[in-house]
């Protein structure tokens, strides 16, 4: 990625007249830029102000869109690109908008796969993983499924592979409830296997006996679902607890 032309045209957006969770936007050109300086203080300050500014509670803004091409290209540089990426994924994610068109802000981070695609490839797993779940949450599903196909096919790290894996069910539930039930046995990484009775309940797929084993092979829970979103992840998994004893 070129870093001399990385914010090119940040200027010339209109900031002053796009809002965020506080109000006016203007203060974002300088956010992003920190987050390309080689001050590490003030670059993980300028992210954790945007989370709170442009995906406030998991809610997005007429500013979240007009962010995420300098976001991403801000990604694809290698600055903090876990957490810019993270950031892009729960905008991405969010059905929460105010003062945008509904879809806007994922339409944008879906504009941007082709920057962010090549991430899949990373060295480092936890940027293979985020973007993974970064890729999902676009729903461009003509665009992202055949890549995360493809990088289900080469992933060799549990945590990663599972997101893909997640990644794939959200996109094609039903397609991906046969191969999911297919990484139940014993033999696949705790994380995928976890990841695998999500995809099958997430299509639909009734509660069998490699589904109660599985989960109950996976007590405690907690380490699993500490590479994720932790809360949710046990959410979904304590979930399931009563469903131990119900079946066919």
């Amino acid at each position: 990625m070129d870093l001399v032309h990385l914010l090119d045209g940040l200027d010339a957006r209109p900031w002053s007249s796009l809002s965020h969770a506080y109000g006016s936007a203007e203060d974002v050109p300088d956010l992003l830029r920190a987050l390309t300086g080689a001050d590490v203080d003030a670059a993980d300050e300028a992210l954790s102000e945007l989370y709170g500014s442009v995906l406030h509670q998991r809610t997005v803004y007429a500013a979240s869109a007009e962010a995420v091409p300098f976001l991403a290209g801000i990604a694809a540089a290698g600055h903090r690109t876990a957490g810019v990426l993270a950031l892009l994924g729960g905008m991405a994610e969010s059905e929460d908008e105010y003062g945008v068109a509904p879809g806007a802000v994922r339409a944008a981070v879906a504009d941007q796969l082709p920057l962010l695609l090549p991430l899949l490839a990373s060295p480092e797993p936890e940027v293979r993983r985020t973007t993974a779940w970064v890729v999902s949450q676009t729903r461009a599903t003509a665009i992202a499924l055949p890549a995360l196909r493809a990088r289900w096919d080469e992933e060799p790290e549990p945590a990663a592979r599972a997101e893909v894996l997640e990644g794939i069910a959200r996109l094609d539930p039903q397609g991906e409830a046969a191969a999911a039930a297919a990484v139940l046995d014993p033999s696949q990484p705790a994380e995928v296997r976890m990841a695998a009775v999500f995809a099958s309940l997430d299509a639909g797929a009734p509660w069998t006996e490699p589904m109660h084993t599985t989960m109950l092979s996976l007590l405690p829970a907690d380490p699993l679902c500490s590479d994720l979103d932790l809360v949710l992840c046990l959410e979904r998994f304590t979930g399931l607890v009563g469903t131990f004893s119900v079946l066919p």
